[in-house]
């Protein structure tokens, strides 16, 4: 076992202190690949905010099209920085790194009491395990560094099923820190309201006790709590928009019932499930599902027939292994709250390609599973353990070793901000459908999709009587939104192509916009 502990410390090691030097790469680097081009949205918020203009996207555009709390995390990375827009990001990176380190941490000490073993030396071999495969899955790496919130919401989450591990929650004073909790996961993405709605459920089963009075007074208590903590964001909401809703989520909802929608959120899951297989947009397919379904389908296999374990009856009234048992209760919220999620967004979502990062949190089951197989495997036989999590790892860690080789740039900071920097009198206001990065790098610039936008929502397929409302003259953007925007001949709507960028064409209006054309 020496051996493999040595093996797995070392390669925690190299991954935490490789992810660290993510933000010290070149600063025409530091924007490209892990960063999203939807995280420059709230990056630009944050800079708002720091800079005294209020919660606006570019100091004048009150927005509620971000998730809170990490947004509001980041604002000091602005404000020692004075609202420099390079050295924030890499501020900004460092507090990525501190909760993905901070989630492995957490989880590999759920993992480490989770299963019931005989030695000191199998608990630590589970822990370190567990840690290096969280650390070491694609899809976990990505969504930590992506610049939005969902690491944030990752270590969250493992930090509350902690805390529900290991507290006695039957104590009303752990049932009111657990609810507070919850209500700070909410804080860092709103659409975890179905986790404190299953988390508060636990609270009124029949088997929680005979008084239905007692048990509903406790699923109020843990959602009132949540509701309370997470009450500023929803009162701003309706106080200055009139919706409980974001406009980011606003403009991606398309309510449908679609086969397509629920065969990517079916590849989503797998995705989620088999976080370690991140083949690239181009090989995804088919062919990449059913190869990821067949390792889901074999790691439940593995596990039931480890069922010998022994696991406690969950969500019952007495339990003499109290957090084993406590373990299991929250892995069945957090699988029924994603179970609602893949519903919800299936149904609403006309954004599919977001949907890993939705059902992100799965990857904390995905995880625990793996790492109690691999606990298994390394007891009966270490070198092939170690040969096993050495391959896994080396993706990522190549990834890190060399991230300019790995990641693509980022197309909006290279071709389209710089197309609208070449061209655009810098007085003048320009308009995007996806406007993060440009609006992040520049002054006047004006989001068309709506995410963060709301008077733009009210032109939903009439753009060009919003842009001549405005009198804007400028737009810049990709085929997809050029062709949404003015149809497939922008020049007969007055718009001229002044230049193009591979993905990127620039145009700019010849004819008063308030001519009514």
């Amino acid at each position: 076992m020496r051996p493999l502990l040595l093996a797995l410390k070392t390669l925690v090691f190299l991954l935490t202190l490789l992810a660290f030097l993510l933000a010290f790469r070149a600063e025409e680097r530091v924007v490209d690949r892990p960063l999203i081009e939807d995280s420059f949205y709230s990056l630009a918020v944050a800079r708002q905010i720091a800079l005294g203009n209020g919660i606006t996207i570019d100091g004048s555009t009150w927005t509620n099209g971000f998730q809170p709390l990490f947004t509001f995390l980041t604002v000091p990375a602005f404000l020692v920085t004075g609202g420099h827009r390079y050295l924030a990001i890499r501020y900004v990176l460092a507090l990525h790194w501190l909760f993905y380190v901070g989630a492995a941490f957490l989880l590999a000490r759920i993992a480490r009491d989770s299963l019931p073993t005989e030695t000191p030396e199998q608990k630590t071999v589970t822990f370190w395990l567990t840690f290096l495969l969280y650390m070491s899955a694609f899809q976990v790496f990505l969504q930590h560094f992506n610049g939005l919130e969902t690491g944030f919401v990752l270590f969250l989450t493992c930090l509350t099923w902690r805390f529900y591990q290991v507290t006695d929650v039957e104590r009303w004073s752990a049932l009111a820190l657990l609810g507070m909790l919850l209500g700070l996961v909410v804080l860092a993405r709103i659409d975890t309201v179905f986790l404190v709605i299953a988390v508060s459920l636990r609270e009124i089963l029949p088997n929680r006790g005979p008084r239905l009075g007692m048990r509903f007074l406790r699923f109020a208590t843990v959602g009132g709590l949540a509701f309370l903590v997470s009450s500023p964001w929803w009162f701003y909401n309706l106080a200055v928009f009139g919706h409980l809703m974001p406009t980011s989520g606003k403009a991606q909802e398309l309510w449908a019932l679609s086969g397509w929608r629920f065969l990517r959120a079916l590849s989503a899951l797998f995705q989620v499930f088999v976080p370690w297989v991140c083949l690239g947009s181009s090989a995804e397919g088919l062919a990449a599902d059913v190869f990821r379904g067949v390792l889901v389908v074999a790691g439940l296999v593995i596990l039931w027939r480890m069922r010998s374990v022994g696991w406690p009856r969950p969500f019952g009234a007495e339990d003499s292994d109290g957090p084993r048992k406590r373990t299991l209760e929250f892995g069945i919220c957090l699988l029924a709250a994603n179970a609602a999620l893949v519903m919800w967004y299936g149904l609403s979502s006309m954004a599919p390609h977001f949907y890993p990062r939705y059902f992100s949190a799965l990857v904390l089951i995905s995880v625990l599973g793996a790492s109690f197989i691999a606990a298994r495997l390394a007891a009966i036989k270490p070198r092939l353990a170690a040969a096993l999590v050495l391959l896994i790892a080396a993706p990522v860690l190549l990834t890190l070793a060399l991230p300019g080789k790995v990641f693509r740039g980022n197309p909006w900071y290279h071709q389209q901000l710089a197309l609208v920097w070449q061209h655009v009198p810098p007085a003048d206001y320009v308009a995007a459908d996806q406007a993060g990065t440009l609006g992040y790098f520049r002054e006047k610039v004006v989001n068309l999709d709506g995410k963060v936008n709301p008077e733009a929502l009210r032109f939903r397929g009439d753009i060009r009587a919003y842009l001549r409302q405005r009198d804007i003259r400028w737009y810049c953007d990709g085929p997809d939104s050029v062709t949404a925007d003015f149809g497939p001949n922008p020049e007969a709507q007055g718009w001229r192509l002044v230049a193009r960028a591979d993905l990127f064409s620039l145009y700019h209006c010849q004819h008063p916009p308030n001519s009514g054309r």
